[in-house]
């Protein structure tokens, strides 16, 4: 699909306007009528979304419009994912999110994946004096978690600090999880705890109160 503009067509099958190259597919649902539209970014074309109808009559301008919506939207999405893809391989290749992990980082990784799994096991646990074990050890582990209160010197470990850089990029939790080789519930603990720090409620806030602090670039 060579076009950028939205390309309706009415009886599909007879059409001399396309190449029919996915006849089986569409000729298999049924579809009379044709709508394919563009995903279009900064000028290139990146994807393409149909519709169709399975009656032959001409579409209207309130769909077509619908799905030209849709394909902007995608496309600004699409736009924002490559800015942090660039955004993010300017960071590796100065070296500020590939170094290696401090080794207490790790051992803090383990402490908060075996604390959030005891949660689990202690929710699904129906003896009370097992789950009462469980709990207690849950406790254990919460008091060497990080804290909440901030200090006159705002420090972040170097994992916290990567977690906000890629939040910074405009990357989701899972998103964050899959790049550091983490679970989503251990990125939010961590994103919980520097928000603490920082003393502030969001995440934008966060980001902005960390380079105040000369934390982040």
């Amino acid at each position: 699909m060579a076009e950028q503009r939205p390309i309706g067509v009415q009886g599909y099958a007879n059409s001399l306007s396309i190449t029919h190259e996915y006849d089986y597919q569409v000729g298999a649902e049924g579809i009379e009528t044709l709508l394919a539209v563009s995903v279009v970014v900064r000028g290139r074309i990146r994807g393409a979304l149909y519709g169709g109808l399975r009656v032959n009559q001409p579409l209207s301008d309130r769909l077509t419009d619908f799905v030209v919506e849709r394909a902007q939207g995608l496309a600004r999405e699409i736009d924002i994912r490559d800015e942090v893809d660039r955004r993010l391989a300017m960071l590796a290749s100065s070296g500020r999110i590939e170094a290696p992990i401090a080794r207490d980082d790790r051992r803090m990784d383990a402490i908060i994946e075996s604390y959030l799994a005891l949660r689990s096991i202690a929710d699904r646990i129906e003896d009370t004096d097992l789950e009462a074990e469980v709990t207690a050890v849950e406790h254990i582990l919460r008091r060497i978690l990080p804290t909440d209160r901030r200090t006159s010197t705002v420090k972040l470990s170097k994992r916290e600090i990567e977690v906000l850089e890629y939040a910074s990029l405009g990357c989701r939790n899972a998103e964050i999880a899959a790049r550091l080789s983490l679970s989503v519930d251990t990125v939010k603990t961590y994103m919980r705890n520097l928000m603490g720090k920082l003393d502030v409620a969001t995440r934008a806030e966060a980001v902005v109160e960390a380079r105040r602090h000369g934390l982040l670039g």
